[in-house]
């Protein structure tokens, strides 16, 4: 948008010179608004480019503009992407005293409550669903003589957040998130803290812990008298498992024992993101079945993803095949499979049937 401002100017200036001016001949001169706009287009231009990180995370901290209840921060004037660029600028240019020995050595502050996107208190136990999100709301005070940097400030190290950290039934962290602070509150003043948490992608029991860091800087002191410090996630599995296979190149037939490859196209059909890395990966697999449909291979070769597939996500995949040592007529069987959890077929996921004959060497 900035790009087009100067010759926006231009066209303005010769609109109100032609029309507004001449019937108002009051010797007001179009050259004024030319030249506010074109300052204007500048000083967006400047802080665009040199105020440009972290202020272009405007989108999406502290809720994406995406989300249906939070539009509305596309007017909100008090912080819009021109403001980001401009407080990330300034900061470049005059350092906050966030490495101060004595800066650091006064943040403290007390996490007084936390609620839910309609603003009720949430209890010390919740339930939720398997990669679900949640609006985390959080009621803070800072009780430190130094003062905090909120997300508005532009700032990544320094600013001001509560640390959301998963820990797991054997006390191991799974997932570590923020919620971002309002504000540059001094001692004694209250703000709060806002950010959409998606829940771990595995059923279990979790603990949510709550507390306050600036980033990059320090911890702030642990207190043991805050109520909302933890609370208690329960993740159900309410996984769907569902999947879409097509082949981009007919496969009839193959020689007995090799090992081949065909090119797929895999949809994730899911409610889940499917991982390729963890402990429970999701990978591309295949049973081979003989003419009687009875399983002669049950756990064939795995073909990894590249990466996450994001719910709805498409990729290509060039799939291994180990082909059936004796010649016949088989099926082809292609199925995802989470590993140590389940194949995708066993959970009533469509799998790509393909009838295959396979030939001596």
């Amino acid at each position: 948008m900035t790009d087009i401002l100067p010759a926006t100017c231009y066209l303005i200036n010769y609109y109100l010179g032609n029309k507004f001016i001449k019937q108002c001949n009051k010797g007001f001169r179009s050259g004024y608004i030319f030249s506010i706009i074109l300052i204007f287009s500048v000083y967006t231009q400047t802080v665009g480019a040199f105020g440009s990180s972290p202020g272009r995370d405007w989108d999406s901290i502290p809720i994406p503009t995406n989300h249906a209840a939070y539009e509305y921060r596309f007017w909100e004037l008090k912080d819009t992407q021109i403001a980001r660029h401009t407080n990330a600028l300034f900061h470049k240019i005059i350092k906050p005293p966030i490495d101060n020995e004595f800066y650091v050595q006064g943040l403290s502050g007390v996490i007084k409550q936390v609620l839910d996107e309609k603003n009720q208190p949430i209890n010390s136990l919740i339930s939720v669903g398997i990669g679900s999100e949640k609006i985390f709301k959080a009621e803070l005070e800072n009780t430190g003589v130094s003062r905090w940097f909120g997300y508005e400030s532009a700032l990544k190290k320094g600013e001001v957040r509560v640390r959301c950290q998963f820990f797991d039934k054997n006390n191991q962290l799974v997932k570590e998130v923020r919620l971002y602070v309002s504000g540059t509150p001094k001692q004694y003043e209250t703000t709060n803290a806002i950010a959409s948490i998606l829940s771990p992608d595995e059923p279990g029991t979790y603990k949510l812990i709550f507390d306050l860091i600036a980033e990059g800087v320090n911890e702030f002191p642990k207190n043991s008298d805050v109520e909302y410090s933890f609370i208690t996630v329960i993740v159900e599995d309410n996984r769907q498992f569902a999947q879409e296979i097509q082949i981009m190149e007919p496969f009839k037939s193959g020689k007995s024992g090799e090992t081949v490859k065909i090119p797929l196209i895999v949809k994730n059909t899911s409610n889940f993101v499917w991982k390729n890395a963890g402990t429970n990966p999701v990978n591309l697999s295949y049973h081979w079945l003989d003419d009687n449909g009875k399983v002669i291979v049950f756990d064939g070769e795995r073909t990894p993803l590249p990466g996450s597939l994001p719910v709805r996500g498409l990729i290509k995949l060039n799939a291994t095949l180990k082909l059936p040592d004796n010649p016949g007529k088989y099926t082809l069987v292609l199925t995802m499979v989470k590993e140590y959890v389940a194949w995708f077929n066993d959970k009533n996921a469509k799998p790509l049937e393909i009838p295959v004959e396979i030939i001596s060497r």
